[in-house]
C-alpha cells in the first residue's frame, strides 16, 4: 500500500454530496401525454360565406382543446402536486 496516496476527507464534499443525494430524492419524473383537438376552424366557404371563430372578441384562425394526461408510475405521493401551464394573454379568462 506504499504506492498509495492518502486523501484527506474533505467536509464540504460529504456536505455537496449530501445535498445532492437529497434533491435527487425529491425529483420525481412523470410521463405525460398531450392532446390538441381542432373544435374550431375560421375561414371562407362558398356555401356558408365567411366563418370567424373568436374567442372572448378576439378572432382566431383555429381554436383547439388539449388534455393533458399526466401519469405517476413512481412510488411517490404526489398529493400536494402543484402544476402551471402557462398560455398567451388573450386566452386567459
Amino acid at each position: 500500500m506504499a504506492g498509495l496516496k492518502e486523501h484527506p476527507v474533505r467536509p464540504g464534499g460529504v456536505v455537496l454530496s449530501r445535498a445532492v443525494s437529497l434533491y435527487r430524492g425529491r425529483v420525481a419524473t412523470l410521463d405525460y401525454v398531450v392532446t390538441h383537438d381542432r373544435i374550431g376552424l375560421s375561414g371562407k366557404d362558398a356555401v356558408l360565406g365567411d366563418v370567424e371563430v373568436r374567442w372572448r372578441d378576439y378572432a382566431l384562425d383555429n381554436i383547439f382543446a388539449s388534455t393533458l394526461t399526466l401519469t405517476n408510475s413512481t412510488s411517490k405521493d404526489l398529493t400536494g402536486f402543484v402544476l402551471r401551464v402557462f398560455v398567451g394573454t388573450e386566452t386567459r379568462p
